[in-house]
């Protein structure tokens, strides 16, 4: 689906569940036909790629953490999930949102793990803070006989559906560690393509060296330049202003809206609002940022991805709709066709 793209461009759904599934009191149901509604949406407005977290820790929790779609079974007596037992419905639910992806010519991009889980209220919910087996974090070397397999069978069960593995803000010092515990030895194993992996999203680029940059000095003494220079090279959650810059800086593939939120002003969305935090940017602000990042990155220079990445996602619990977010989508796709003087390949808008 990427194949003959020069821009990723991101339909940024982290959590599909939270919209298109619902729990029984016994298991998930994921309710294909209207995820397949925004999935021909957003490819119609021009993405060839949806983000998705692994799952996720926010939304409607109507029966509390039993309402929580997790990969892990939740003990009904300690009230913790246990990480040694997995819901026999998680992977055929990713399985079955990344097909619908591929139906509407998508890649998935799966953020396996979550940095954002690990703090404030969402950790009541992280099966890596409540857990019976005592780990704190997926971070922690405890933790590895149970991240490793997670990764492991995220890679098995949904390669064959066009598959980006990601981390989403693994903005912790400890990250650059676990990747080369964890992630590194696992994509040698399952022999994961370098170009379908990233490093990762850090939203702390004042942090000096960068935990990105960490993970990369791992990379290039263990696997060398040319792997250095092939896996994706996100940003995520930039000042919107600083976008260009931070991607020219901190030589990045990818740029993200998410962490965005602008007072109302011209700039800001005036539909895509999260009450009491502000807004996305505008779809003309995304085109013009789109426009900015399209002309200055070297798409076809030596020792760059072949692709850059743009990502619109809503606010968190946007106020909203598809046919907001989609403008968000459309802007991006209209600084493509003015760039290159073509459409993306899905737009049909």
């Amino acid at each position: 689906m990427l194949k003959d793209d020069k821009v990723g461009i991101i339909w940024g759904r982290y959590d599909p569940m939270d919209e298109y599934g619902r729990f029984d009191g016994k298991k998930f149901i994921f309710d294909d036909k209207q995820y397949d509604v925004e999935a021909k949406a957003s490819s119609d407005a021009g993405a060839n790629i949806a983000h998705h977290l692994a799952y996720a820790v926010w939304g409607a929790r109507p029966e509390g953490s039993a309402s929580q779609f997790q990969p892990f079974i939740l003990n009904p007596k300690t009230k913790r999930w246990t990480l040694r037992k997995r819901n026999d419905y998680f992977l055929p639910i990713l399985r079955k949102i990344a097909s619908r992806n591929r139906t509407s010519n998508k890649t998935t991009m799966l953020s396996v793990f979550d940095g954002c889980e690990l703090r404030g209220i969402a950790s009541r919910f992280s099966p890596w803070v409540v857990n019976d087996e005592g780990v704190g974090s997926f971070y922690e070397p405890a933790a590895d006989e149970f991240t490793a397999p997670l990764l492991r069978d995220c890679i098995l069960e949904l390669r064959g559906y066009d598959l980006i593995i990601d981390f989403n803000e693994p903005e912790n010092q400890a990250f650059p560690d676990f990747f080369r515990r964890v992630v590194m030895p696992v994509v040698e194993e399952t022999k994961w393509p370098l170009k379908r992996l990233t490093y990762g999203a850090t939203t702390k680029p004042k942090i000096k060296p960068s935990i990105q940059d960490k993970v990369r000095a791992i990379v290039l003494k263990e696997w060398g330049r040319a792997a250095d220079r092939t896996i994706i090279r996100p940003d995520h959650g930039f000042p919107h202003k600083e976008s260009l810059t931070v991607l020219e800086a901190y030589n990045t593939d990818m740029y993200s809206v998410d962490g965005t939120y602008l007072p109302p002003s011209p700039g800001a969305s005036a539909c895509d609002i999260q009450l009491g935090k502000g807004a996305r940017p505008s779809p003309a602000a995304v085109r013009r940022v789109s426009l900015s990042i399209l002309k200055a990155h070297p798409i076809t220079a030596g020792g760059r991805s072949p692709l850059v990445y743009i990502e619109y996602l809503p606010a968190g619990f946007s106020t909203g709709n598809l046919v907001c977010w989609m403008a968000g989508i459309k802007a991006i796709s209209s600084a493509y066709f003015a760039t290159f003087g073509i459409w993306p390949k899905n737009y049909k808008l």
